[in-house]
């Protein structure tokens, strides 16, 4: 095992981390004879679950081929509750929207579908998308020819961003366009998957989505699949997992000079990895080292003052790699101590995920109303106090990304920028 040693307590606390969760292997993107396969989806779960031996399967038909006919997204459904087996297998019911003209998007946890009408109009997919509540998407085999990739991962609205959790980063070529929509403001995490037409489903090829989830079930793997906790890999008994200063990939952290990382691989098959980089935004590579293990386990410092994310890239010698999910970086003005207008105001912890806790220091102000927005500028929360020095605000109602609080006090305005894992 490969492992470089900073600190035993840091160490003890990643790995107990890391320990909260169960590693899964998936297949978020397969066809059936509803729209170009074979079969019917209780064939494709039946087949996933027992002859590929994977532990979730979505089945993922085409828009335009199931719209139509209730029966058959009905039928989808039924089948994927039906073959949910709590402990041992999860079905997954979703749609593939696709545009000869912008590419293809996966759309997972809706009650329906969005219209099938809007296959060249990028805008009125996205709106209609929006009225899918806690939908989850996918960007579908990101350089398929023909296609402007989604206007070249052009951002859109934080409120966009928020369900785009997911892209697929099935082979080295798609290292590029993974990066595109990192550079770009996606905050989403790789996937790998096999598009099935086949009988198939879930051997393929080697090729797997990494899910990590509490259990192996509907709802912990939908909770995965929001808190990006996933990794694409090409061989089917690698894993990959990263913290940087405690934060879990797919997660939020503040920029440092001096970041901890933890960088934890294997593979059961005792293959070897003989490379392993840290891949930051506009093409940097922070870090990269040779080894020669199956099982590498490692913690160092890095400098991420430059980086607005990082992933990691590892490959095996037979030219399989494997790509983590992004931990996204923010300012480090962020996450400690800010002051404006001569107001001192502690907001800790900042990133934040159920809860933030606000305290005023000094010049006697006292807060009298808090309002947070997205990074659009909508307001997502306000709401007046009676001449507070220390609250607790629950933050468990937003989703991840960044927003804006604005502190009124009795002495004046205090702003700063939140973070939600």
């Amino acid at each position: 095992m490969y492992r470089l040693y900073l600190s035993l307590t840091f160490l003890i606390l990643v790995h107990l981390t890391f320990a909260q969760f169960n590693s899964y292997y998936g297949n978020l993107h397969s066809h059936t004879d509803y729209s170009g396969g074979v079969g019917v989806p209780l064939n494709a779960f039946n087949y996933a679950n027992n002859v590929a031996n994977i532990d979730v399967l979505a089945v993922t038909d085409h828009l335009e081929s199931i719209y139509y006919s209730s029966y058959e997204w009905d039928s989808l459904k039924i089948s994927a509750n039906l073959s949910t087996i709590n402990g041992s297998f999860v079905g997954m019911a979703g749609f593939e929207w696709t545009s000869p003209s912008i590419n293809h998007v996966n759309a997972f946890n809706t009650t329906g579908m969005t219209s099938p009408l809007n296959v060249n109009n990028w805008d009125a997919f996205l709106t209609d998308l929006q009225n899918q509540q806690n939908a989850i998407a996918q960007f579908n085999h990101p350089g398929l020819l023909g296609t402007n990739n989604w206007n070249n991962f052009a951002y859109k609205t934080a409120t966009i961003d928020s369900i785009f959790r997911l892209i697929e980063v099935k082979k080295f070529s798609d290292d590029s366009y993974y990066q595109l929509a990192l550079n770009n403001g996606w905050h989403v995490s790789a996937t790998n998957n096999q598009d099935n037409h086949d009988w198939t489903w879930g051997n393929l090829d080697d090729t797997r989505c990494g899910i990590y989830a509490n259990t192996l079930s509907y709802n912990s793997i939908i909770d995965a699949l929001y808190n990006r906790r996933t990794f694409s890999t090409m061989d089917k008994n690698a894993k990959v997992w990263m913290t940087l200063n405690g934060h879990n990939m797919g997660g939020f952290c503040a920029k440092s000079a001096n970041s901890i990382i933890n960088i934890i691989l294997n593979d059961s098959d005792n293959e070897i990895w003989n490379n392993v980089s840290i891949i930051s935004s506009n093409n940097t590579t922070l870090a990269s080292f040779s080894v020669n293990h199956s099982s590498v386990d490692t913690t160092f410092q890095i400098n991420t003052n430059n980086s607005s994310w990082i992933f990691i890239r590892a490959k095996q010698p037979d030219d399989d790699y494997l790509w983590s999910a992004p931990i996204f970086l923010t300012p480090a003005s962020s996450s400690d101590e800010a002051e404006n207008n001569n107001i001192h105001i502690n907001i800790f912890p900042n990133p934040a995920k159920e809860f933030i806790s606000i305290q005023t220091e000094g010049n006697d102000a006292k807060i009298n109303e808090i309002t947070i927005k997205d990074i659009t500028g909508k307001k997502v929360f306000q709401k007046g106090y009676k001449n507070e020095t220390s609250l607790n605000l629950n933050t468990s109602f937003l989703r991840s990304g960044i927003y804006f609080i604005e502190i009124n006090t009795t002495i004046g305005s205090f702003n700063s920028k939140l973070v939600i894992e």
